[in-house]
This record gives structure tokens, C-alpha cells and sequence, in this order.
């Protein structure tokens, strides 16, 4: 399934379930693996820092970084949403 269907999917589901879902960044569309049954958006870790890494040509250790305090510390601020879910899969 692609990334668009996902998300049309993933907001169907939020809209019948009166639930406000946050996204990632559109960067991150490819990334995007899935979503759980209360709707909230699955993402792979991996395709996460590998885009990062292909998009800024970033190191490993700058992705982790920029992942680590860009990504995951806004996630931690937010509240009232099916928050998006990152799943730590292989390594890259």
C-alpha cells in the first residue's frame, strides 16, 4: 500500500473515531509502515534515519542526533492526538 493510501486510510479512521491524528513531517511519507488500531501512524525507524541520511546527507550519528531531539522531543510536547508510532526495526 503506498504512503497516500495509508494516510487517507489512517484519516478515514480518525474521522469516524471523532480523533484528531498527528503526522510526522510530509518528509517522512515513505516511511510511513502502517497504523494501529486506534489509528495513530506507524513509522520504520529505519526508512526514518535513512531518509534523513539521504536527504541531508547527513552521518548515522547526525540523523540519530537530529531524529532524537527534532523528531521525537516535538512528539513528547504534543497532546489531545493519536500520536504517531515509530517502530524500531533493523538497523540501518
Amino acid at each position: 500500500m503506498s504512503s497516500n493510501s495509508l494516510i487517507e486510510k489512517i484519516k478515514i479512521i480518525a474521522r469516524d473515531d471523532n480523533k484528531e491524528v498527528l503526522f510526522l513531517d510530509p518528509m517522512y511519507n515513505d516511511c510511513l509502515i502502517g497504523f494501529l488500531t486506534d489509528g495513530s501512524p506507524t513509522y520504520s525507524f529505519k526508512k526514518i534515519i535513512s531518509t534523513l541520511m539521504n536527504d541531508d546527507q547527513s552521518t548515522y550519528t547526525e540523523a540519530l542526533e537530529f531524529f532524537d531531539f527534532n523528531v521525537l522531543g516535538i512528539l513528547h510536547q504534543k497532546e489531545g492526538f493519536s500520536m504517531p508510532v515509530v517502530v524500531y526495526d533493523d538497523e540501518v
